[in-house]
């Protein structure tokens, strides 16, 4: 019993720590594209905290991290969707397999990125729609809303998930090769 609380303690812990690698170049190392978006490679660390770490400790240090970095860059009207975009986009990684760069989580990264660009659009359409942050209310019909808010956050999207998808292939690999997972799977067991 001792064992497996100990375990649990050092997750949680990892949980956090993964939390601030993903806050950290979210919030610091990104650039700004416009109307209160950014592109950033904090991506690619959820989806390597979503492959190390059990569920649903990966998802909620991406929420976490993500929400965070909104919260404290001046963007909290993003925050609450970014929490819920951060969590779906964990899900579809796979933390059960002995390696981080599996086939599976490469072509699962794809699909996390399509759930990230279409979280951001219909948040944008939202946001639009309230007028919330730097964004004016978009009035007229719902095509033009849907419309904008295409056109202001699609392609910062693809390119931000782009990106993040070749960071994280690059990032596993190198963890991978390093022994990273089997050394955390010492320590917090499966």
């Amino acid at each position: 019993m001792e064992n497996k609380a100990k375990k649990r303690v050092l997750t949680v812990a990892l949980c956090a720590v993964f939390a601030t690698l993903i806050f950290l170049p979210t919030a610091y190392l990104h650039i700004p594209v416009g109307m209160g978006q950014y592109i950033h490679f904090g991506d690619a660390i959820i989806y390597i905290a979503a492959c190390v770490l059990p569920f649903p400790f990966g998802a909620l240090a991406g929420a976490v991290g993500g929400g965070l970095a909104d919260l404290l860059t001046g963007y909290g009207y993003w925050a609450p969707f970014t929490m819920v975009i951060k969590f779906l986009i964990a899900l579809p990684m796979n933390a059960k397999a002995e390696k981080i760069l599996t086939k599976r989580n490469g072509c699962m990264s794809i699909l996390s990125g399509a759930i990230s660009t279409t979280g951001y659009y219909i948040s944008t359409v939202i946001i639009m729609a309230f007028g919330m942050g730097d964004y004016d209310k978009v009035e007229g019909s719902i095509a033009a809303l849907f419309s904008a808010a295409a056109i202001d956050s699609i392609p910062g999207s693809l390119v931000q998930s782009t990106g993040s998808i070749i960071i994280f292939i690059i990032l596993a690999a190198a963890l991978d090769k390093a022994g990273f997972k089997k050394y955390i799977k010492k320590y917090i067991g499966k």
